[in-house]
């Protein structure tokens, strides 16, 4: 048994060798297992919630762990508007959540499904900040000011009587947001250096970056921190890089509590048993705050050195096609060459569509277009050939013929 991912994944906007290995080495000595039909343990509830003075809306999510009842895909892409269903996570739907606050005030929070037309957000519980919003519509009677410095107690009561209790103090920040300048970052050149004020309360410091493959955390209790443009997220299946070149990506300070940073600094271990680090009485999880310091972002660029690399512009291809892309090489493995990039829109109010894609060979070329930011955002997929100066090819799925000819190397 053990907590749902669905809620982690979700808040934060988520060992096969090594059983491999084991098991190899088991053979190797001769040990044989009997096989074993373990049954389903008791469900219990888990709860996730963050206090954040800084925001409108305060969530928070209540399931069921993880028995062997349910299936759980940790390949899904979640639904931020059904986070724990689109995981699927085992709802607790009619709950009764109550965040009470340091003067004796409280605030029911109203499950998302019942006010949704859609009926999306079982599981998922909601009330205003009243020092940000407290606001008319379905949440007007659910509000609470969530302010810097204060105690707070969380009441979660199930259909069937299940109770979960918790505490969390705010850290004592005003949320502000200092910007970090948006700039281009060279990663093979470049380090980012970030620093912020003691904030009283604060267990840690959570320092976050939105790669495109997840976000990559680090929590510090030092009052800077200098990352090399070269970092590589060691929490993430084949070691990804931090720093995407082509991409733009978010990088924010927050000072958390003690539940928040015990939480996510810990994880589940099929090998030792060690499980989360959970302060709530009654189930799993956590019920934390977060204060944002500082936040800004990064345009992710790269030294450019390579025929591949460069600014495109579209000569052939449907008008849906960017009219533009930029590429660099992220890295190489064997004959094969790992592209990433951005479709150059042109804009500066947003971040551009990104781009990425495999050079197999020198020459034989598969482009991924994606939405938005995230590698789980694919578009189109153009196959084609690279010739040293140009992309030709077809549209994966309609056939349509394309041509991206280089107008220039790509810059720093």
């Amino acid at each position: 048994m053990r907590a749902s991912r669905a809620g982690r994944a979700a808040l934060r906007s988520v060992q096969g060798a090594g059983l491999a290995a084991l098991l190899a080495t088991a053979g190797a000595n001769g040990c044989e297992f009997d096989e074993q039909t373990v049954a389903p343990g008791d469900a219990r509830l888990a709860v996730h919630a963050v206090l954040n003075p800084g925001a409108g809306d305060q969530t928070v999510l209540v399931e069921r762990t993880l028995t062997g009842n349910a299936q759980m895909d940790d390949g899904l892409r979640p639904d931020p508007l059904d986070p724990i269903v689109s995981r699927r996570g085992v709802p607790v739907s009619g709950a009764r959540v109550v965040v009470y606050g340091p003067s004796g005030d409280s605030a029911v929070a109203v499950e998302d499904r019942t006010v949704r037309a859609d009926r999306k957000g079982a599981g998922v519980y909601r009330f205003r900040n009243a020092a940000t919003s407290p606001g008319p519509g379905p949440f007007a009677g659910a509000f609470i000011p969530i302010l810097a410095g204060a105690q707070y107690r969380l009441r979660v009561t199930s259909p069937e009587g299940d109770l979960v209790t918790g505490e969390t103090t705010v850290p004592q920040a005003r949320p502000v947001v200092v910007p970090i300048p948006q700039r281009n970052f060279n990663r093979d050149t470049d380090s980012l250096f970030l620093f912020w004020e003691r904030v009283p309360l604060a267990e840690r410091y959570e320092l976050r970056f939105d790669a495109p493959h997840g976000a990559f955390a680090l929590y510090v209790d030092s009052l800077e921190y200098l990352i090399a443009g070269g970092v590589r997220d060691p929490f993430s299946e084949g070691f990804p890089a931090v720093f995407v070149p082509g991409f733009t990506e978010a990088v924010t300070v927050g000072a958390v509590d003690r539940n928040y940073f015990d939480y996510y600094r810990s994880a589940n271990d099929p090998f030792t048993g060690h499980g989360l680090i959970s302060h709530l009485d009654g189930g799993f999880g956590f019920f934390g705050s977060y204060v944002l310091l500082r936040a800004g972002a990064v345009q992710v660029t790269a030294t450019v050195d390579e025929a591949i690399e460069g600014t495109y512009a579209r000569v052939v291809g449907p008008f849906s096609l960017p009219g533009g892309l930029v590429l660099y090489v992220e890295s190489h493995s064997g004959v094969r060459t790992q592209i990433t990039g951005n479709a150059a829109t042109g804009s500066i109010s947003q971040a551009p569509p990104g781009v990425i894609g495999v050079l197999d060979g020198q020459l034989q070329i598969v482009l991924a277009l994606l939405a938005g930011q995230s590698i789980a955002d694919t578009v189109a997929v153009l196959d084609g050939r690279f010739d040293g100066a140009s992309i030709t090819g077809t549209v994966r799925g309609s056939g349509a013929p394309i041509e991206y000819r280089q107008i220039r190397r790509a810059g720093r």
